[in-house]
């Protein structure tokens, strides 16, 4: 069936079309798609992209990080980052702060599962509380 003289028609995009756009180069892009339609008129559409290099993995970089605290002590970040892979390859190296981290409670005993949580990807860590034995402290029934 012949589409109607000034009907929008529907033309699927090939490859062959599109000029501007790489997959590889991160950032802002600006794409054109040409059509020379049977009356040999050239259509084009020019509109922007942004490639975006997407986190692949994370892990944690320092293996010293301190997972035995004291019953109501605070979580030691010291030194502890993160290696950030991207799926390009890129590797770099980002420190942890409080904001990334849940599931820990200073003032419970035992195995705490800690979750770190950057840029929508997650990994688990464990720490374990314990009660502190206070020597100025002792309780004696008589």
């Amino acid at each position: 069936m012949a589409s109607k003289p000034n009907e929008p028609t529907t033309i699927a995009v090939t490859p062959s079309m599109i000029s501007g756009y790489n997959k590889t180069q991160v950032g802002a892009q600006t794409v054109t798609i040409t059509y020379t339609d049977n009356e040999n008129n050239v259509h084009t559409q020019t509109f922007g992209v942004r490639v975006e290099d997407s986190i692949k993995t994370i892990t944690l970089e320092n293996n010293n990080f301190k997972t035995n605290y004291k019953y109501g002590e605070n979580l030691d970040l010291s030194g502890l980052a993160l290696k950030v892979t991207k799926e390009s390859g890129e590797i770099s190296t980002v420190a942890v702060t409080t904001g990334m981290i849940s599931g820990y409670n200073p003032n419970k005993l035992g195995s705490q599962t800690l979750t770190i949580n950057y840029e929508g990807k997650t990994i688990h860590n464990s720490c374990k509380c314990s009660r502190l034995c206070n020597r100025h402290n002792t309780n004696t029934t008589n």
